[in-house]
């Protein structure tokens, strides 16, 4: 129910009106009472009016009888019929003005504030519209590139046998490392400069899995074991490390590792 659906004005003193007197006089406070609910059932109603032939079922509803409701409509002059033989109060429609202009202003205000609102919608919806275009078009040509990147073919370096190359290749799957011509170039790389420091692809790979390395370095192999013993290269007594020229870093040079190379 809507708030003004059970709204009028009932003024304090209206008891004292001379008209409304001599209802309460000849039909006491029930010709009171049945003034009031007609009142209520007008204001109900959209245009402020009911038929008057229909007073009957406003005596069932009020539970009093035809004649008095239509005593108190007809005989002390609180109520008028019109042509179309409706009844309405003058009274109340006067009364009401107030509240319905206020409500028309109100009603015009917000009918100017949707116009503005639905206009900066519109506005909205175009500039949301162009965004989405323009992303969605970042994104296809994004997916364009991955899919260029991804039917970029992997070629296994000569140095490296197949054996190997499967091996190293399942290592980064299953380390769910990416497996980009990129990445696996920089990977290989690096394998080949450990290779040319004198250690195997296999030891490589061998390293990377045992040590469950993600990524690769030539100098984590120089840092974890000596070479093979194949290369003929010599270790240093003292370092523990591959006699390649270098100490352990922690002398600028090692006499012992001298030795071994001068032998």
């Amino acid at each position: 129910m809507e708030k003004d659906a059970f709204y009028f004005p009932h003024f304090c003193n209206a008891r004292n009106d001379r008209k409304i007197k001599r209802l309460r006089k000849e039909l006491g406070i029930e010709g009171y009472g049945i003034f009031f609910m007609v009142l209520e059932v007008l204001r109900e109603q959209t245009d402020y009016k009911y038929p008057i032939d229909d007073i009957d079922l406003l005596a069932d509803e009020f539970c009093t009888s035809e004649q008095k409701v239509r005593t108190v409509v007809t005989n002390y002059d609180l109520f008028r019929v019109d042509s179309k033989k409706k009844l309405f109060s003058a009274k109340l429609i006067t009364y009401l003005q107030p509240m319905l202009e206020r409500r028309e202003k109100a009603k015009v205000a917000s009918m100017i504030r949707w116009d503005k609102y639905k206009a900066q919608l519109n506005q909205d919806d175009i500039s949301n519209a162009q965004a989405l275009l323009t992303h969605s078009s970042s994104n296809a040509q994004a997916m364009q590139g991955k899919e260029r990147k991804g039917k970029e073919s992997i070629i296994r370096p000569d140095f490296i046998s197949e054996k190997s190359w499967n091996d190293l290749l399942t290592h980064r799957k299953e380390k769910r490392a990416s497996r980009s011509k990129r990445a696996i170039d920089t990977l290989t790389g690096e394998i080949e400069k450990a290779v040319s420091a004198g250690f195997s692809v296999d030891q490589c790979i061998d390293e990377m899995v045992n040590r469950n390395w993600t990524g690769f370095k030539a100098e984590w192999m120089e840092n974890s074991r000596p070479r093979a013993a194949a290369t003929g290269a010599k270790n240093c007594p003292q370092c523990e490390y591959l006699a390649r020229g270098k100490c352990d870093g922690k002398k600028e040079k090692c006499t012992a590792f001298i030795k071994v190379v001068n032998q």
